[in-house]
């Protein structure tokens, strides 16, 4: 496969609508699902972690992308289109470091993971997004502020798609936070369906000759045992 876009967050960032609590890097898109309780589904903070600034959460470079929420959940992403080509088979890989605890020693249950939604979708939630396995403080291996590589594919079903940095956590912490560095996307040769077996709809000629021997035999067999 052939790398066609990557980066470690070092191209810039911008405050989105000009919130200065939304700063996502240059070319990424944050969405978020919305609650109306206390504590559950709140937007949440975006920023850029900076090495120069001491900030630990940086894997290569000088940024890495970050969003959080403090003593409340979140279901969010970063998104960005790309262009790649219907057909193409497309890969996104990403590294992520996740942060989730309370000082009562309880996680948030927070995972991160990536998708891509292959016709090109903006939301993060919709059935059409393929997604690959979670990284999650559920699993035992899972360590915090370890970084993981995450992978996804799919062959794209438009000329455009869009890859998901997606973050969801199920309990209220002191911190629920997601960090992401080095993104990498790949896009292969198109991929062609599989041609349907066609059992049962397609037959050859030595098949129709097997069918009238068959029947031939048959019938010979009941005149001469009539």
């Amino acid at each position: 496969m052939q790398t066609v876009f990557q980066s470690s967050f070092d191209e810039g960032s911008y405050d989105y609508q000009g919130v200065r609590q939304l700063t996502c890097p240059t070319g990424w898109t944050p969405h978020w699902v919305d609650g109306s309780a206390a504590g559950s589904l709140h937007r949440p903070e975006y920023d850029l972690k900076d090495r120069e600034r001491g900030h630990p959460e940086v894997r290569t470079g000088q940024f890495a992308a970050s969003f959080y929420t403090v003593f409340a959940t979140h279901d969010a992403c970063l998104y960005r289109k790309f262009r790649v080509g219907t057909g193409k088979l497309v890969r996104a890989s990403v590294w992520a470091m996740s942060v989730t605890n309370s000082r009562g020693g309880r996680d948030g249950g927070h995972g991160v993971r990536v998708g891509i939604d292959p016709a090109g979708g903006e939301d993060h939630t919709a059935p059409s997004v393929v997604y690959g396995g979670w990284w999650s403080s559920y699993m035992p291996e899972w360590q915090e502020r370890e970084w993981h590589e995450l992978i996804v594919e799919t062959p794209a079903q438009a000329e455009v798609v869009t890859v998901f940095l997606h973050a969801r956590c199920d309990y209220a912490a002191d911190i629920n936070a997601s960090h992401w560095d080095d993104f990498q996307l790949q896009v292969g040769d198109t991929v062609v369906p599989p041609e349907p077996d066609g059992e049962g709809t397609s037959i050859t000629l030595a098949q129709i000759e097997e069918v009238v021997r068959r029947v031939v035999r048959e019938e010979l067999d009941r005149l001469r045992d009539s």
